[in-house]
């Protein structure tokens, strides 16, 4: 059996403001992790795809992520729940 939950609860930043050195993680203060504020359009569209992969609709999810993805292609999360 394949188990997903771990990677489906990630989510993007939501706004766009600066966060402080305390709130971000180590990888974040070395600049390896670049925070990207989302829309909530699109951050909808991300939850929808991390809700269809929950309930095994992966076909649905495939689809949502991709289209996620053609929007933030940079955003490593979609990349990852695309992967499984």
């Amino acid at each position: 059996m394949l188990a997903i939950a771990g990677c489906g609860g990630s989510t993007p930043v939501k706004s766009s403001g600066d966060a402080g050195q305390a709130e971000r993680t180590p990888s974040e203060r070395a600049g390896s992790v670049p925070a990207q504020a989302i829309p909530p359009a699109v951050l909808t569209l991300f939850e929808q795809a991390a809700a269809s992969m929950a309930s095994g609709d992966f076909v649905d999810a495939e689809l949502r992520f991709k289209e996620f993805l053609l929007q933030y292609p940079g955003y490593p999360g979609a990349h990852v729940n695309l992967a499984i």
